[in-house]
């Protein structure tokens, strides 16, 4: 089950924000239908007024594009790390300075644990009763579909993703796992050859940047040697063949610094091509986070408590604006600000107007040369 407060209604909630942005301006696959979310055992911190900036959640809905234009939203999902360990670590020195050049959210939670619920949440709104890794197929609403809706284009970027099996569970070298990837656990997705299209390998980031072809909505997932996470691997002497652990791929060690220094350096590389490619629109914004925390940390907040843990998230804008916002934010928040973004409707405890809350106070606002919003 979802430990997750039970949702306001759709079409009111839904109706709400649309009111108020007029105002403002890993085993067997299993199929899953929508859950039924229980009460939230306890509820999660109200709105904070942010440290940083004077903004609160409810301030300036026109933190969008503006002018018409429909901002580029990227989404990038690492893995495994706390806001506490990371930011100032020396083995991520382009995160420390994102932390400080960028926007920061330092009281943001992701939803539970293990991974693929919290990948869910971030695409659907809710974790759909999910609590393993194992393969799921899900019949509910998620981002494609309302992306879909309003004629806008989407890609999933997965590095290391199997081309001859984009359901399989793992690659073969262990640097792919579907629990990271959530759109092909969408039964909309996996039925469709043309949504399954657009869930491709890192490799087209690189031609569609240089392109200036990036979608309106992209979203991207490193391999396990480039997200924090690590890869299981044969210890030496240990038998091979199927089902054994593969030979290390990273190149490196797998420590949890080697891990943290060679995600930090993807997020360097990566970043930067984002920000300077020709699709870059004025509004468009670029998310970093981490699906969880340590596994010991519990702390959670807007319909998920208890959740997974203090991670960080990083909110990228260029010109670059740097705002530290103390607001209670989680996933559900990162997802109810890309329908902000994008001018979608909202799914699932998004829909919560009460509970969760867009980070608004983290994106600048249009015409102000870049002060918060």
């Amino acid at each position: 089950m979802d430990r997750s407060r039970r949702p306001v209604g759709r079409v009111g909630a839904c109706l709400a924000i649309a009111v108020a942005w007029i105002v403002a301006g890993c085993g067997a696959s299993t199929t899953v239908g929508p859950a039924t979310p229980s009460p939230q055992s306890a509820r999660g911190p109200g709105p904070e007024a942010s440290a940083a900036a004077t903004a609160s959640p409810g301030a300036s809905a026109s933190a969008t594009a503006g002018a018409g234009a429909v901002p580029h939203v990227v989404v990038i999902a690492m893995e495994n790390q706390e806001a506490a360990g990371l930011i100032g670590s020396p083995y991520a020195p382009w995160i420390t300075r994102a932390a400080s050049t960028y926007g920061l959210a330092t009281n943001y939670d992701s939803i539970t644990y293990p991974s693929q619920p919290n990948y869910i949440a971030l695409t659907s709104g809710g974790t759909q009763g999910v609590t393993t890794d194992r393969p799921v197929t899900l019949t509910v609403p998620d981002i494609v579909d309302e992306l879909a809706a309003r004629g806008l284009s989407w890609k999933a970027y997965i590095e290391a993703l199997p081309a001859h099996d984009k359901l399989a569970q793992a690659s073969a070298n262990g640097l792919y796992g579907r629990q990271y990837d959530p759109f092909v656990s969408y039964r909309d997705i996996q039925a469709s050859p043309a949504r399954m299209a657009r869930v491709v390998g890192l490799s087209q980031l690189s031609a569609d940047l240089a392109t200036g072809a990036l979608p309106d909505f992209a979203w991207i997932t490193p391999d396990q040697c480039h997200d924090m996470h690590g890869v299981r691997v044969a210890a030496p002497g240990a038998p091979t063949g199927a089902g054994a652990a593969p030979a290390n791929p990273c190149g490196f060690q797998q420590t949890r610094a080697d891990l943290i220094r060679a995600g930090d350096e993807f997020l360097a590389t990566w970043v930067p091509r984002i920000l300077e490619s020709p699709s870059w629109t004025p509004g468009s914004v670029v998310f970093v986070t981490w699906d969880e925390g340590n596994g010991v940390d519990s702390r959670g907040c807007c319909d998920a408590v208890p959740g997974g843990g203090r991670v960080p998230a990083l909110v990228i804008t260029r010109p670059a604006v740097h705002v530290v916002s103390t607001t209670a934010y989680n996933h559900y928040s990162l997802l109810a600000t890309v329908e902000r973004l994008l001018g979608v409707p909202c799914l699932g405890y998004t829909c919560d107007v009460q509970h969760v809350h867009p980070m608004l106070d983290l994106l600048p606002r249009p015409g102000t040369g870049g002060a918060p919003g």
